[in-house]
């Protein structure tokens, strides 16, 4: 399972436990909201989220996650992920925990360098309790990176299927990834029924909640991706969301996803967004700009000059063209628009 482990202690109850002695009682997870709603109908068909939030009364911390499915073409796409966290107590560190079928994890830069990493066994202990909690005395072979604050491409290799998962963590945060393996996942199929499972925990100091955790997930069959750059999106030092850039058959697709802890404005360039969450995506081909604006749960979107509102339910879609090539620049933090001559 994926998760966040907050100062390395975190834990069940034994009472209200589905069986004695068991300390695997927890509060509930809620769902905040989603995109489309059980057995609805979406209202896009690249575009969709998810958004739980826990109450953790047992550890005494808070953590908020959300989930997007994003396509890119009916055969290439990626998910989002976020994950909030903090403790309303001390915080020490977080540790985001992934998990996947394979036979090897590559730790790279993004331009495919390997990172080196160094035997640790800072995951080789417990807190005590009958469940040996958190769990992750079970990892093995663990190895860890230097901390550092650069791009990370972690690339899990599945040789049975010739196929990869590639999971994508941007700039800008502080954080030591351990690779390592652990118990065989038991929904695996064919020869990964009984092989470990591939693990990767991502160390960060402090709080995880102004600098959640966000990161972007594509299989693919090759180690050529789709997905060729992932950038956080701040609005006033806060991270709120990232910016994903594509080559899909030639068709450059940035996806501006912006995913708020609670409804509220941000701007971002020529983006002003109050909700929850919302994707600003544009498409350059032939020097034009194909632009799409999802509200997923929020009240509006503008993009230049246009605009949606959403309605009663907090959600909004439109498709348009420009007739021009636009991109924004990040570094120079301004914007450029190629007019077509043609």
């Amino acid at each position: 399972n994926n998760t966040v482990i907050v100062n390395g202690t975190s834990h069940g109850l034994d009472e209200g436990s589905w069986k004695g002695k068991a300390h695997v009682w927890q509060n509930r997870t809620i769902n905040v909201a989603s995109e489309p709603k059980h057995l609805e109908t979406p209202i896009s068909n690249h575009f969709s989220f998810a958004t739980q939030f826990l109450d953790d009364k047992v550890n005494n911390d808070q953590q908020r996650r959300t989930l997007s499915t994003i396509r890119t073409s009916e055969t290439t796409g990626y998910y989002f992920d976020m994950f909030r966290s903090k403790s309303l107590g001390v915080n020490n560190f977080h540790d985001y925990i992934y998990h996947n079928i394979g036979d090897a994890t590559n730790i790279m830069t993004t331009t495919g360098s390997v990172l080196p990493v160094f035997p640790t066994d800072r995951y080789q202990n417990d807190i005590g309790d009958l469940q040996k909690s958190p769990g992750w005395r079970f990892f093995e072979n663990t190895n860890v990176t230097e901390s550092m604050n650069s791009a990370v491409h972690i690339r899990f290799d599945l040789n049975e299927t010739n196929t990869y998962m590639n999971m994508f963590a941007p700039s800008g945060v502080d954080r030591e990834y351990t690779k390592a393996v652990g118990p065989a996942t038991r929904e695996a199929k064919g020869s990964y029924l009984n092989k470990k499972t591939q693990i990767v925990a991502i160390r960060q100091q402090g709080e995880a909640w102004e600098k959640p955790y966000v990161h972007i997930f594509e299989p693919s069959n090759s180690t050529n991706t789709s997905v060729k750059s992932v950038e956080h999106i701040y609005y006033k030092n806060i991270i709120a969301g990232a910016k994903v850039i594509s080559d899909v058959n030639g068709v450059k697709i940035t996806d501006y996803i912006f995913s708020n802890q609670n409804s509220t404005n941000v701007r971002y360039f020529d983006i002003d967004f109050t909700g929850e969450f919302g994707i600003v995506r544009t498409e350059l081909k032939d020097g034009k700009t194909k632009v799409s604006l999802y509200i997923g749960k929020g009240s509006s979107l503008k993009f230049l000059d246009e605009a949606i509102t959403a309605d009663s339910d907090g959600k909004a879609f439109k498709e348009y063209s420009l007739n021009f090539e636009y991109f924004s620049n990040i570094v120079s933090n301004n914007f450029n628009i190629e007019v077509s001559t043609g």
